[in-house]
């Protein structure tokens, strides 16, 4: 797509070059998780200096079109949210400060109550002993995209529901203010259909394809410490995974062979 820059015009230069990248992105001509053009290689192209290059990347970043990954490069942000079947334990909220997407929470409920017998078995509690439970709704550009229900032992954490949880995030507020070292945990994904209540809170129709996630997060010694239940929005949402070709042992490339 040529391109050239009106540098007598009284629109902005960076505008220009970050209304020229938009139409790549939307037209395809530039797919979902490909790179972009190194900054020094496209400031060369368009004859621009690196700043004005950066202020259109930046206002497209922001705007969700592109996410910036630390020493590797710039990417085209897919249009559905992606949630990393990763072998490290990231929450949804790090995953999208890590590729620079902002978003908005709402808080819904944050208090101590009792835990039932579904959360007590999970944490290794008795039932009826206190947990703080968090409700929310996270918001992408003005979108719900996912509804999280956390429940946290509440002896490590007293005091937790005086924090402001539409500034703070859940596991920044364990590990910085409290001191815990959560270490590992398990998630199970299940797709399943949006109940009236999930409908309304993700604005979809009642029915509607959910991507239900249960997480039971760990302390260093396998104690644990945090369950979350998530329903992410089918249409805004899909998982995705890096693999690696795994090397055929002997044994194993003998029984393929016997097997056809």
């Amino acid at each position: 797509m040529e391109f050239e820059l009106d540098r007598a015009g009284p629109l902005p230069l960076y505008q220009q070059i970050e209304s020229w990248m938009r139409q790549h992105i939307l037209l395809g001509n530039w797919p979902e998780h490909s790179q972009i053009p190194a900054e020094d290689r496209l400031a060369e192209q368009l004859a621009v200096n690196r700043g004005t290059l950066r202020k259109a990347i930046t206002a497209l970043i922001s705007e969700g079109l592109l996410s910036r990954v630390h020493g590797k490069g710039t990417f085209v942000t897919p249009s559905r949210l992606e949630q990393p079947l990763a072998d490290s334990l990231i929450t949804f909220s790090e995953s999208l400060l890590e590729r620079n997407i902002p978003y908005q929470t709402k808080v819904r409920g944050a208090r101590v109550t009792r835990a039932d017998t579904r959360v007590a078995s999970l944490l290794g509690l008795t039932v009826g002993t206190e947990v703080f439970h968090l409700e929310r709704v996270r918001y992408v550009n003005g979108q719900p995209v996912v509804i999280l229900n956390n429940h946290v032992v509440y002896s490590q954490c007293e005091g937790i529901e005086r924090t402001n949880f539409e500034e703070a995030r859940l596991f920044d507020v364990l590990e910085k203010d409290y001191g815990l070292t959560i270490d590992w945990g398990q998630r199970t994904f299940e797709a399943t259909a949006a109940s009236s209540e999930a409908a309304e809170l993700l604005e979809v129709p009642s029915g509607a394809p959910v991507m239900y996630v249960q997480q039971l997060s760990y302390l260093k010694g396998s104690s644990p410490i945090e369950l979350s239940d998530l329903w992410f929005r089918g249409d805004q949402f899909r998982l995705s995974a890096q693999v690696k070709r795994m090397r055929l042992t002997g044994n194993l490339r003998e029984i393929l062979v016997k097997n056809g």
